[in-house]
């Protein structure tokens, strides 16, 4: 595969990155990867493999996912959702407050694409580790809460549409 005579079927391989330790040359690549493989410079061996130059096209189809939602939407949101005051969100250490606390946080990462030190200026008085650790509890709220396990599919549906 790396001389050019088959094709990677399984796309495990990269030989561009191999190569290009040879030669940036594709050609010259393939006839130094030779030369290292069998550790000679016999012309028979040269003769038998016939080199290509075969250009390549990279297509991600990656579909990106739109992180823009204001994070005053979603605290005001997950107020209504679990019945507390939006206020109560800005609270420090308050067990009421950290069903809603971690399920902000967490759809806050997932989409206004905030950093937790983003999340503790909008929070105030709160650090990165605690973020952190909301988002890990708010993972586990929607994995297995009944009540809030389609509510980031909720938000978005009903903030799309708003826009």
């Amino acid at each position: 595969m790396y001389l050019g005579l088959e094709k990677d079927d399984t796309g495990l391989l990269d030989e561009g990155f191999i190569m290009q330790m040879f030669d940036q040359n594709v050609n010259k690549a393939r006839e130094n990867y030779l030369k290292f493989v069998y550790i000679c410079d016999d012309d028979r061996i040269k003769k038998e493999v016939e080199f290509e130059d075969e250009k390549t096209e990279y297509r991600s189809e990656r579909k990106i996912i739109v992180r823009d939602f204001d994070p005053k939407d979603i605290a005001k949101f997950i107020a209504e959702e679990t019945g507390i005051n939006e206020v109560m969100l800005h609270i420090k250490n308050s067990r009421n407050t950290k069903v809603a606390r971690a399920l902000a946080a967490l759809l806050m990462r997932s989409l206004c694409n905030y950093r937790c030190s983003d999340i503790c200026k909008f929070f105030g008085n709160i650090t990165q580790s605690r973020v952190s650790k909301l988002c890990c509890i708010g993972v586990d709220i929607i994995s297995k809460d009944e009540r809030y396990i389609d509510i980031i599919n909720k938000f978005i549906i009903e903030h799309t549409a708003a826009a």
